[in-house]
């Protein structure tokens, strides 16, 4: 441990001072520093956060390339609070790089539970529906998150829709959604 928790100035020991430890850790994890944010997730642990804690270990041991413990530790998070949506996220990343798409659909439905409308994850289970040829699901998923973000800011799911248009036979559609 570093004992960074114990040298930020003004923390408090209510929930305040647990979103600020987590909010810096996530900022650690956005810059691939595992050690810090694995010191913060532990003092998530040690003030009871214990769901946020674990999922932060998670993120460090990725980082890491310690998956399996990586894995070991996002449960945990799941267990604590089965709607950590980063936790389920994680664990369908985990999935979709072993390309293991039905266990990350089924995370991904698990954190859409939670988080209905979210783009991104709305993206992220149409490109696993749509590579479980599943394509009615996944044209569903993919044109809600193309609503919610808008066609510059999600070209892939652009892309995929191209990819369903000609598996439904529509080579017109398909040449206007990749053109």
């Amino acid at each position: 441990s570093t004992g960074l928790a114990g040298r930020i100035a003004g923390l408090s020991d209510a929930a305040g001072g647990n979103a600020t430890l987590l909010r810096l850790a996530r900022a650690g994890l956005e810059v691939r520093d595992a050690i810090r944010a694995a010191d913060l997730g532990e003092a998530l642990l040690a003030r009871g956060d214990l769901s946020n804690g674990h999922q932060l270990l998670g993120d460090a041991c990725s980082i890491q390339r310690e998956q399996l413990k990586a894995v070991q530790e996002w449960h945990q998070a799941l267990a604590a609070d089965p709607a950590n949506v980063s936790a389920l996220i994680s664990l369908a990343d985990f999935n979709s790089d072993r390309s293991n798409y039905a266990e990350a659909e089924r995370y991904l439905s698990q954190a859409l539970s939670v988080h209905p409308d979210d783009p991104g994850i709305l993206f992220a289970r149409g490109r696993a529906l749509y590579l479980l040829k599943r394509y009615p699901e996944s044209e569903k998923d993919l044109v809600r998150s193309l609503a919610r973000e808008g066609d510059e800011a999600a070209p892939l799911a652009l892309y995929y829709l191209g990819l369903i248009q000609q598996q439904k036979g529509n080579l017109e559609g398909a040449a206007e959604f990749l053109r």
